[in-house]
């Protein structure tokens, strides 16, 4: 029934491309995922005329260009004009090219670009080929993709990021971010920490419970974390987040705790510092990761104020925890 309402979904695009541009539906290249690697650029296109078992079957394209938007207009050449972004679910960048250079351009094309979808999930992987391998071996990373994200839109577990999201994210942080790491390990495909960036530079891939924990700071995030405290393993649910910026960073956070597993005599107290410790340490070590947009561009003044002491700006947290079935 899923693939079903994608080929609808196509169909429908396909229909209303056809009226206006004259050329066939089953003539078109549907973009559906986008890996960028430097100057390289493969997209995942889905082609109506090959579908099978009720599934568009799906052929890389490659193309290369100076820029971003080049390699893309040389791959659209290439099919004769055919090609069409308006369904992309997916935007993969390589690791070792992340830079200005390459986090502008894709700014730019998604903000020049109407077709685009600035939905589009986003993602970092050390080896895009290893990434078009599994595809090809029936992986599906677009579905994979789309499948995770609203996974976690739905448990509130995970990592997700879309492109709108990051470009906000970039701009506002002057090149802060953090990027799901999206990793291809034996021919598995799996969401495995995530990608920090400083300073429009990739600085370092974190674990996910440290990704976790410094979204936890980010206003309408819902995940939850489990820690372990003496042996017993809580789970905490945020109930809300409030922060003010002066000189650093003040939360107050409302929470919700229940014992998942006991392990002797449970300290509250002692659980909810370990929690805030662990919350405070993420906030440090991935700068403005805490701060909704609105608040980003002030949190960046104060990490150029103090340039190399960026890292010092001060964070505190208050937690307000009531706990279930105790």
């Amino acid at each position: 029934m899923k693939q079903f309402f994608k080929t609808l979904s196509l169909l429908s695009a396909a229909l209303l491309l056809s009226a206006c541009s004259g050329i066939e539906p089953e003539e078109r290249e549907y973009a559906l995922g986008m890996l960028i690697g430097g100057e390289n650029v493969s997209i995942a296109a889905a082609e109506l005329s090959g579908e099978a078992e009720g599934r568009p079957s799906c052929t890389f394209l490659d193309g290369r260009g100076k820029t971003l938007a080049q390699a893309i207009s040389n791959i659209s050449a290439d099919t004769g004009g055919a090609l069409y972004t308006g369904q992309l679910m997916l935007c993969v960048i390589e690791k070792d090219t992340l830079d200005k250079k390459s986090l502008s351009e894709l700014i730019s094309l998604f903000c020049t670009d109407d077709d685009l979808s600035r939905g589009a999930a986003v993602a970092v992987t050390d080896d895009i080929e290893a990434l078009k391998t599994a595809d090809k071996e029936g992986k599906d990373i677009t579905r994979y993709m789309r499948e995770y994200c609203k996974s976690s839109t739905k448990t509130g577990k995970g990592l997700t990021l879309d492109c709108d999201s990051l470009i906000h994210t970039l701009v506002s942080t002057d090149g802060d971010a953090l990027i799901p790491y999206l990793e291809c390990k034996n021919g598995e495909l799996r969401i495995n920490g995530a990608a920090a960036l400083n300073n429009w530079q990739y600085a370092e891939t974190v674990d996910m419970q440290t990704a976790e924990a410094a979204l936890w700071l980010i206003h309408g995030r819902k995940n939850s974390i489990v820690i372990n405290s003496g042996g017993n393993i809580i789970e905490f649910d945020k109930v809300s987040v409030s922060k003010k910026i002066s000189n650093g960073i003040e939360y107050k956070i409302k929470t919700r705790a229940r014992l998942l597993q006991s392990g002797g005599e449970l300290d509250t107290e002692k659980a909810e510092k370990e929690l805030a410790a662990k919350i405070l340490s993420a906030a440090q070590r991935l700068y403005a990761q805490g701060c909704d947009y609105s608040e980003a561009a002030e949190f960046y003044r104060l990490k150029t104020e103090r340039k190399a002491e960026a890292k010092d700006i001060s964070h505190k947290i208050t937690l307000k925890t009531t706990w279930k079935g105790m």
